[in-house]
């Protein structure tokens, strides 16, 4: 059985890591200066059918040419794991150390002005600090409308965009002319104040802005055997197949071995149920 596992992985890896078309290149183990500092408060559902609702704080990192985008604690365990690989290509980092800063939001996105750059942790047991990327044009379609909103004193108007299967709705402030948002989102005549998907189970909120904070990013300083570059497909696709696999994974690997049947059997049934939640992404497709 492990060996019929095992083979399936192999057969997929063959097709799925292959050499993918890149617009533009990502500013990978470069160091980067930004001179904002912006904060949004993310609400979500990683299960769309559960009450339970996740709160994490956001960075928006911009200077002129680009921005980053991730949580805070990520942006906490990208600075561990980037002084933590040393010379020796070995990572020396506990993950005691990294759930120090735990995040369930694991994408970051670059944004230049032609194109998006996603980096995201899969959750991949037999390699958990390897990190996939996309890249894809900047071409954000917005339908703008009359109407406005007044948000913390700022007036805002409205503007509607659909992307990754949801439909967005968002208010920007031409008070504050900087044509960026929070995730992918930007290219609107302002700052993004709010935006939600239309189920409410992804909502962003503008907390705070800091013109004139310098701030310095090591970004993805590590060996490049832990990036993978796919095209936006086979991005979706993997992170899926670790999804729903996570369980065969491990025992491909050999984690259950000498493990009692009946504790195997268990481990099965949570793995399987924890995928099922984990249902709500913030882009549904491609």
């Amino acid at each position: 059985m492990i060996l019929s596992i095992a083979l399936r992985i192999a057969i997929f890896y063959s097709l799925f890591f292959t050499q993918s078309a890149v617009y533009g290149q990502p500013p990978i183990g470069r160091q980067l200066q930004f001179d904002t500092k912006i904060f949004y408060d993310v609400s979500f559902k990683t299960d769309s059918n559960s009450t339970e609702v996740f709160n994490e704080i956001t960075e928006l990192l911009v200077n002129d040419s680009l921005s980053l985008f991730r949580s805070v604690n990520h942006g906490k365990q990208d600075s561990a794991l980037n002084s933590a690989w040393k010379q020796d290509g070995r990572l020396h980092l506990s993950m005691q150390e990294l759930l120090k800063a735990p995040s369930k939001l694991k994408f970051r996105v670059i944004k230049t002005n032609d194109s998006i750059f996603l980096f995201e942790d899969f959750n991949n047991p037999n390699t958990p600090h390897e990190t996939s990327w996309y890249s894809e044009k900047q071409n954000m379609e917005w339908m703008l409308s009359d109407e406005t909103r007044d948000i913390e004193g700022l007036t805002c108007q409205k503007a509607v965009i659909h992307l990754g299967g949801r439909e967005w709705h968002a208010w920007f402030t031409a008070a504050i002319p900087i044509s960026e948002g929070p995730y992918k989102f930007g290219g609107l005549p302002g700052l993004i104040v709010a935006i939600q998907d239309l189920t409410g189970t992804w909502k962003m909120n503008l907390v705070s802005i800091f013109p004139n904070e310098n701030s310095t990013v090591d970004f993805f300083n590590i060996p490049k055997n832990q990036l993978n570059a796919l095209n936006q497909k086979q991005f979706q696709s993997l992170k899926r197949y670790y999804r729903d696999n996570y369980f065969n994974l491990l025992l491909a690997d050999g984690s259950f071995d000498g493990v009692k049947a009946e504790t195997i059997r268990q481990q099965e049934k949570y793995y399987k149920n924890r995928a099922l939640k984990e249902n709500n992404w913030i882009e549904l497709v491609p």
